[in-house]
């Protein structure tokens, strides 16, 4: 039985073989973008994150630390299936699921990209994660063991990719680096997701009396967390949670970047902007980000406006990245079928569309090239 499982499982390797060479003459590779779009523990030699205080209390996972080294990933499973064939035992599904998945992963982009700045590179990180604690789906410290684990399975097989590219685990300028460790955030949320609980218990520490102790030992408890009704329900959790990392980035870069009107490097934000305004405006943003890092370089087009026979006009916008710095995790995390994705440049530009509010966006799709592209196309619909 087990010769069988495994002639059939080189079978499906071979078929998938031919059919990546039947395409290899298409240059660009449509795909489906699924609704796209912590903090990684660090050397001491990297840049440091500081301590993230959630709106409930800094977690930590110091209980658990033993358990890590064993316990099985409950993340990283649920994409590829159960367990097998670690033991001898004939190949399961997940060792068969995974072979297969790891022969479709691009490689990860090792030509030249820029180093992002280190203020940005925390911000994409530590937006996801406040707001995936903002939406209460899952437990903090249950977040961060499953984190864990789950960087922890694919870092090797990640690492073995880069054939040797300079990358310091832990260092957020570092796109390589980014690109991975975002990627393991973002399939980490998808999973929890999946298992979304409206209620839950959460161990936290409790605050030291001497904050500057650093022998006084840790205290810990636990709270249970209910979802407040008004949150978004677990069916709506991946447009939440884009459409909030999307805001808060936003927010960010405008706080930062924009001028004052009258001159350039002003971003026009108001109702009723003429398809021209948006796209200058949309051209902006996408300069903010590349100021930091997040792309090599970038090239827009939008088509001319048309009317549906309901009256309602559209244009579209297409914009293509050159080595953005999540270029393999985006396809990566499209190809898994995560819930939510870390096109962080699509989340913002759809957060400056509502800010504008009557202007209305969305993804039509998104295509990965080999050459290291990503090319998006956006519907734009209510301007003058």
């Amino acid at each position: 039985m087990r010769k069988y499982l495994n002639a059939l499982g080189l079978l499906w390797l071979a078929l998938l073989d031919a059919v990546q060479a039947f395409g290899q003459g298409t240059r660009f590779h449509a795909k489906k973008l699924t609704r796209v779009p912590s903090e990684p523990s660090q050397p001491e030699s990297a840049p440091r994150l500081e301590p993230h205080v959630a709106r409930r209390g800094f977690i930590s996972l110091a209980p658990a630390a033993v358990t890590l080294l064993t316990a099985p990933n409950p993340a990283s499973a649920d994409f590829f299936g159960g367990k097998g064939g670690a033991d001898g035992s004939p190949v399961g599904s997940a060792s068969l699921r995974r072979a297969v998945e790891m022969k479709r992963r691009p490689k990860p982009g090792l030509g030249p990209r820029p180093k992002l700045e280190q203020d940005f590179a925390v911000l994409l990180m530590r937006t996801s994660y406040n707001v995936a604690d903002e939406l209460d789906f899952v437990a903090m410290d249950q977040f961060q063991k499953d984190f864990f684990l789950f960087r922890s399975d694919e870092y090797l097989d990640y690492k073995n990719a880069l054939e040797g590219a300079p990358m310091m685990q832990g260092d957020l300028r570092n796109a390589m680096y980014l690109d991975f460790i975002s990627f393991a955030q973002h399939g980490t949320i998808s999973t929890e997701m999946k298992n979304a609980k409206t209620v839950f218990d959460e161990a936290y520490s409790l605050p030291k009396k001497d904050e500057n102790d650093d022998d006084e030992p840790l205290k810990w408890t636990t709270r249970t967390i209910r979802r407040d009704p008004t949150l978004p329900t677990n069916s709506e959790l991946p447009a939440a949670f884009d459409a909030q990392v999307g805001d808060k980035i936003y927010a960010w870069l405008y706080d930062r970047y924009n001028l004052p009107a009258g001159g350039v490097g002003h971003l026009d934000v108001a109702p009723g902007l003429s398809p021209s305004q948006i796209t200058a405006g949309v051209e902006l943003i996408l300069n903010w980000m590349k100021i930091n890092g997040y792309m090599r370089s970038f090239e827009m087009k939008s088509s001319s406006s048309s009317t549906n026979p309901l009256g309602t006009q559209s244009f579209q916008l297409d914009i293509r990245l050159e080595s953005p710095a999540t270029l393999w995790s985006q396809e990566v995390l499209s190809q898994i079928g995560s819930l939510v994705g870390n096109a962080y440049e699509v989340k913002v530009i759809l957060a400056y569309l509502r800010a504008c509010g009557d202007i209305k966006g969305s993804l039509t799709s998104t295509r990965f090239s080999k050459e290291g592209d990503i090319r998006h196309t956006l519907t734009i619909k209510g301007f003058n």
